[in-house]
């Protein structure tokens, strides 16, 4: 049986610090601008009446205070029609003195969704404008009106009235500026990797000095586990997937087609009979039900993981702990095989593949350690008290319905908006969102909010498990 020795530790960090390395310079690629800024977008003001096609005889104009330095675009409230339209929205921004041009943008008509916000980035941010009036002006260069798109007025918020063709008009468009904030941390970005990496070095230095000393550290104790006990982690991990699929026709390849099938159902009730109104909906909903069903699943298993495996836990010495983990990781299989579905639904609906997918890595991760600490947490309250997996039924069903699976997050009242705020899984899918079907990083509070959640959840169900195991043994 190996056991844990200077050289493997040493070589342990040292893959971990490359990894780090690695991984700090992946999200500076990959995050991109959201890593530096945030976006500040004003609320846009209720449609109240189309403007009319929008072609290359009309121009209108729609003068702005700006919030904040930075200007990166335009978000506009617009309409199709119901119809297939040519052409391309100009969209300019001017200085209200002067009327010199800042910044424009070309966009394709054919792009947008019918009475749905649509984002105009600009090819360059224009700054130096808080507390500045501007000017935003919208044209097209479609010159049949019955294949133009249209933009909204708002006639009962109007404070800046808009013009068209020079000629005042009786109400206010309905867009608003995209300002951009600095970040701090993603301002001084590679300082705080650095510093991270420092520490992970300081702290890989004293587990090794300890370990030399013959003293055990909490990462000593965890990998030393790994390596003693990896062979049945690994044997306990294949019996509980095949097992799931034993005298099965159609086998493992159930993890491809239910969330399938599970999309396509309610792709049919939500967006037809219920009339969800949500950009590219299958990929909305089929990241949503993935990330769900797998949390929902590896902490069903993960709860009777104790109780199940009673016979071998009173006859046979091992860390109790393997149990839990090894059926999260059976059913992480099932989830990496989900993903298939995902791209290609992403694929057959036109969603661009982006480098931000690289990113999806790291929300599988923290969900995975989620999903670990709730399975500690609630295996220990079973075996003391067998009706945890009744109230886990009720529970998980309560918690779907908390989380914008099939919803958008903007129907949930303000009154109840703290309810995602405390719903850990309202992040993990966000974060996945976000990088799917926007193609970008998230903020990095989207990370720090992952990544608490997680630790959150690890921390106290090791606490109740760890305090509670050796106690197991007389209620099997």
């Amino acid at each position: 049986m190996e056991k844990l020795n200077k050289s493997k530790l040493f070589k342990g960090f040292y893959y971990a610090m490359i990894i780090y390395i690695v991984c700090a310079v992946l999200f500076f690629v990959v995050g991109d601008r959201q890593l530096k800024y945030k976006e500040n977008i004003k609320e846009l003001l209720n449609n109240e009446e189309a403007v009319g096609g929008v072609t290359d005889k009309v121009i209108f104009d729609q003068k702005i205070t700006s919030d904040d330095d930075i200007v990166s675009g335009v978000q506009l409230l617009v309409a199709t029609y119901s119809r297939k339209n040519d052409g391309n929205f100009i969209v300019s921004l001017l200085d209200s003195d002067s009327k010199k041009e800042l910044a424009s943008s070309k966009v394709s008509v054919k792009e947008f969704q019918d009475n749905a916000t649509y984002k105009v980035l600009f090819d360059k941010d224009v700054t130096g404008l808080k507390d500045r009036q501007v000017i935003v002006r919208i044209t097209a260069d479609t010159k049949v009106e019955t294949k133009a798109a249209t933009i909204y007025l708002n006639k009962t918020m109007a404070t800046e009235k808009a013009s068209k063709n020079g000629k005042e008009m009786d109400g206010t468009l309905c867009i608003s500026l995209i300002n951009e904030k600095p970040i701090f941390f993603g301002q001084h970005y590679f300082l705080f990797a650095l510093l991270g990496g420092l520490l992970i070095a300081l702290y890989g230095f004293n587990v090794i000095r300890k370990f030399k000393a013959g003293k055990d550290s909490l990462v000593t104790m965890f990998v030393g586990t790994y390596i003693k006990y990896k062979f049945l982690i690994k044997q306990l991990v294949s019996r509980d997937f095949k097992t799931k699929y034993k005298r099965s026709v159609l086998g493992f390849f159930w993890s491809f087609l239910n969330p399938l099938f599970t999309m396509a159902i309610q792709y049919i009730v939500f967006s037809t009979i219920f009339r969800a109104n949500i950009d590219n909906f299958p990929v909305y909903l089929l990241t949503g039900s993935i990330l769900f069903t797998f949390f929902t699943e590896s902490v069903g298993v993960g709860l009777t993981s104790i109780i199940n495996n009673s016979s071998l836990i009173t006859k046979v010495y091992m860390p109790k702990y393997i149990y839990p983990v090894s059926k999260v990781l059976s059913t992480a299989i099932n989830l990496l095989i989900s993903f298939a579905p995902l791209l290609l639904a992403v694929l057959v609906t036109g969603e661009k593949i982006t480098k931000a997918y690289l990113l999806l890595p790291f929300v599988v991760i923290c969900l995975l350690v989620f999903c670990l600490g709730m399975s500690f947490m609630l295996s220990a309250f079973m075996v003391f008290f067998r009706d945890t997996q009744f109230l886990w039924g009720i529970v998980s069903l309560l918690w779907m319905y908390a989380t914008p699976l099939f919803y958008p997050e903007s129907i949930i009242p303000s009154h109840f908006a703290f309810v995602l705020k405390v719903n850990p899984m309202y992040y993990f899918i966000k974060f996945a969102r976000i990088v799917i079907m926007d193609g970008i990083s998230p903020e990095p509070i989207q990370y720090v909010m992952c990544m608490l959640c997680s630790a959150v959840s690890l921390i106290i169900g090791m606490i109740v498990f760890k305090k509670s195991q050796d106690r197991f043994v007389l209620y099997l």
